[in-house]
């Protein structure tokens, strides 16, 4: 298990590396070949440029639509099966969502998210009722980059009392168990609350108390950005000590390849959606994706994985500054 699906990730990578590498910030250029991987998608490099095209003739110089954010929302509209021409659509989309008050770096995600949903108006309203509650819980924590995760919860039937109640029984548990407070563990809670629909059997929170330690036992090195992949990694029934294996022969698999090698924690990050992939083609993960979340999974995914470039770079440009 693994050196496949590393080959093929690098390949990708070194594909988009040559063409991109002065346009896209690092992470977000190690981050965009896994929604291809993720979906099975073939990488075509004349269809990811009609995006691109496509959102830089909608869309003004300073647009959150632009800079690193377009070449996100091109992976992410290219392996959703859209087309360019649902660029206008998207547009559109952001209007509604300014109106509601959703703006900011991750509104285009918000909006990418929202594409395909039949009936908006009663989600958005929703998502703001959940998002207001996820403010008067943890008021400093809450931001613009919670508002994918309002969105994504506002699709569970449940009453966003209910939500909010849960997230915060899980918050108070993992902080207990290794988890530093703070703005990744939130964004775990929402994840969390997500994949946890009564059917479940297994009780993911339970399996997520013990990661840590199992993480700190095998010697894989993490940091609290690597927190909301920790329930993708523990949907399924393996052992967690075999879904730390995994993970750390991907890690170690990326951490001697050339341009990976001094990348620390972020080879964890990529290494943790690698296994999630695998895991996904199981029929173990397959069954337990039927039980309601098969719809979600991947609005996840492109939610975290948006959040944590943003979270990687600004750690990066802070590391920078304090070096300089």
């Amino acid at each position: 298990m693994g050196e496949a699906k590393i080959r093929q990730y690098l390949q990708l990578y070194e594909s988009m590396k040559t063409t991109y590498k002065w346009k896209i910030g690092d992470p977000a250029l190690r981050m965009i070949p896994l929604f291809y991987l993720m979906k099975d998608h073939p990488f075509d490099p004349q269809r990811y440029e009609s995006f691109l095209r496509g959102i830089r003739n909608e869309t003004g110089m300073f647009s959150n639509f632009r800079g690193t954010n377009q070449y996100l929302i091109a992976a992410m509209m290219d392996t959703e099966g859209y087309t360019a021409a649902s660029v206008s659509q998207l547009m559109e989309l952001e209007k509604r969502l300014k109106q509601q008050k959703i703006r900011g770096p991750y509104m285009p995600m918000v909006a990418v998210s929202l594409l395909s949903e039949p009936t908006l108006s009663p989600r958005l309203v929703k998502s703001q009722e959940i998002y207001q509650l996820m403010k008067k819980e943890h008021k400093f924590l809450t931001g613009s980059d919670d508002h994918p995760m309002a969105v994504l919860l506002a699709g569970d039937a449940r009453q966003p009392e209910q939500l909010i109640e849960r997230m915060e029984i899980y918050y108070d548990r993992l902080s207990k168990k290794r988890y530093h407070k703070g703005n990744m563990l939130q964004m775990m809670t929402h994840i969390l609350t997500v994949l946890q629909p009564e059917i479940l059997q297994i009780s993911l929170v339970e399996r997520c108390e013990g990661f840590l330690d199992e993480m700190k036992r095998q010697k894989v090195k993490w940091s609290d950005y690597f927190y909301p992949q920790i329930p993708l990694l523990v949907l399924n029934e393996q052992p967690i000590e075999e879904v730390v294996r995994y993970l750390n022969e991907y890690t170690k698999q990326l951490s001697v390849t050339k341009g990976f090698k001094w990348q620390g924690s972020m080879n964890t990050m990529l290494a943790a959606m690698l296994v999630v992939s695998d895991f996904m083609k199981s029929e173990e993960y397959d069954a337990l994706l039927r039980t309601g979340v098969t719809a979600v999974i991947q609005q996840i995914m492109q939610a975290q994985q948006a959040a944590m470039i943003a979270a990687v770079g600004a750690s990066t440009a802070a590391a920078a500054s304090a070096s300089n």
